[in-house]
Protein backbone atom coordinates (compact mmCIF):
# COMPACT_ATOMS: atom_id res chain seq x y z
CA UNK A 1 0.00 0.00 0.00
CA UNK A 2 1.39 3.38 -1.04
CA UNK A 3 0.82 6.38 1.18
CA UNK A 4 -0.60 9.35 -0.67
CA UNK A 5 0.07 12.80 0.64
CA UNK A 6 -3.06 14.90 1.03
CA UNK A 7 -3.62 17.73 -1.41
CA UNK A 8 -2.13 21.02 -0.24
CA UNK A 9 -4.59 23.21 1.61
CA UNK A 10 -3.54 26.74 0.86
CA UNK A 11 -6.68 28.14 2.49
CA UNK A 12 -5.36 26.88 5.82
CA UNK A 13 -2.67 29.58 5.65
CA UNK A 14 -5.45 32.18 5.63
CA UNK A 15 -6.96 30.52 8.68
CA UNK A 16 -3.62 30.80 10.46
CA UNK A 17 -3.54 34.52 9.82
CA UNK A 18 -6.83 35.18 11.64
CA UNK A 19 -5.58 34.54 15.20
CA UNK A 20 -2.40 36.49 14.48
CA UNK A 21 -4.35 39.47 13.11
CA UNK A 22 -6.77 39.34 16.05
CA UNK A 23 -3.92 39.27 18.52
CA UNK A 24 -2.09 42.11 16.78
CA UNK A 25 -5.16 44.36 16.43
CA UNK A 26 -6.30 43.95 20.02
CA UNK A 27 -2.76 44.45 21.30
CA UNK A 28 -2.69 47.76 19.42
CA UNK A 29 -5.95 48.78 21.11
CA UNK A 30 -4.54 47.98 24.55
CA UNK A 31 -1.25 49.70 23.78
CA UNK A 32 -2.90 52.86 22.46
CA UNK A 33 -5.13 53.24 25.52
CA UNK A 34 -2.25 52.57 27.90
CA UNK A 35 0.17 55.02 26.29
CA UNK A 36 -2.11 57.97 25.45
CA UNK A 37 -3.29 59.90 28.53
CA UNK A 38 -6.24 61.36 26.60
CA UNK A 39 -7.68 57.88 26.14
CA UNK A 40 -7.87 57.13 29.87
CA UNK A 41 -11.66 57.17 30.15
CA UNK A 42 -14.14 54.70 31.57
CA UNK A 43 -15.44 53.84 28.11
CA UNK A 44 -11.98 53.03 26.83
CA UNK A 45 -11.29 50.87 29.87
CA UNK A 46 -14.31 48.79 28.88
CA UNK A 47 -12.95 48.57 25.35
CA UNK A 48 -9.59 47.41 26.73
CA UNK A 49 -11.42 44.79 28.77
CA UNK A 50 -13.09 43.47 25.60
CA UNK A 51 -9.74 43.58 23.78
CA UNK A 52 -8.13 41.49 26.52
CA UNK A 53 -10.99 38.98 26.28
CA UNK A 54 -10.47 38.84 22.51
CA UNK A 55 -6.74 38.29 23.02
CA UNK A 56 -7.51 35.36 25.28
CA UNK A 57 -9.86 33.91 22.65
CA UNK A 58 -7.18 34.42 19.98
CA UNK A 59 -4.64 32.55 22.10
CA UNK A 60 -6.78 29.78 23.55
CA UNK A 61 -9.67 29.10 21.16
CA UNK A 62 -8.73 30.15 17.64
CA UNK A 63 -5.65 27.90 17.23
CA UNK A 64 -7.72 24.89 18.28
CA UNK A 65 -10.48 25.87 15.88
CA UNK A 66 -7.96 26.17 13.04
CA UNK A 67 -6.54 22.76 13.92
CA UNK A 68 -10.00 21.19 13.93
CA UNK A 69 -10.89 22.80 10.60
CA UNK A 70 -7.67 21.79 8.86
CA UNK A 71 -7.30 18.26 10.25
CA UNK A 72 -11.02 17.37 10.20
CA UNK A 73 -10.96 15.90 13.69
CA UNK A 74 -13.71 15.84 16.27
CA UNK A 75 -13.30 18.52 18.85
CA UNK A 76 -13.92 17.16 22.32
CA UNK A 77 -14.12 20.58 23.94
CA UNK A 78 -16.83 21.87 21.60
CA UNK A 79 -19.42 22.12 24.37
CA UNK A 80 -17.07 24.10 26.59
CA UNK A 81 -16.09 26.44 23.77
CA UNK A 82 -19.76 27.06 22.99
CA UNK A 83 -20.34 27.83 26.66
CA UNK A 84 -17.38 30.24 26.61
CA UNK A 85 -18.84 31.91 23.53
CA UNK A 86 -22.22 32.32 25.26
CA UNK A 87 -20.59 33.84 28.32
CA UNK A 88 -18.56 36.24 26.16
CA UNK A 89 -21.66 37.19 24.17
CA UNK A 90 -23.60 37.84 27.36
CA UNK A 91 -20.76 40.04 28.64
CA UNK A 92 -20.71 41.98 25.38
CA UNK A 93 -24.46 42.57 25.44
CA UNK A 94 -24.22 43.55 29.10
CA UNK A 95 -21.63 46.20 28.26
CA UNK A 96 -23.37 47.53 25.15
CA UNK A 97 -26.93 47.56 26.52
CA UNK A 98 -26.53 47.49 30.29
CA UNK A 99 -30.03 48.55 31.30
CA UNK A 100 -31.96 46.55 28.72
CA UNK A 101 -29.92 43.43 29.34
CA UNK A 102 -30.26 43.48 33.11
CA UNK A 103 -34.02 44.16 32.93
CA UNK A 104 -34.52 41.37 30.38
CA UNK A 105 -32.50 39.03 32.58
CA UNK A 106 -34.70 39.82 35.57
CA UNK A 107 -37.89 39.06 33.65
CA UNK A 108 -36.59 35.81 32.16
CA UNK A 109 -35.76 34.29 35.52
Amino acid sequence: MVYRWPAPRYWSLCLLLLPVATLFGNALVCLSVCTDRGLHTATNYFIVSLAIADIMVAILVMPLAVYVEVRHVTYLLCKRVCTLFCVQSAGYVDMVLPLKYSLAFLFIN
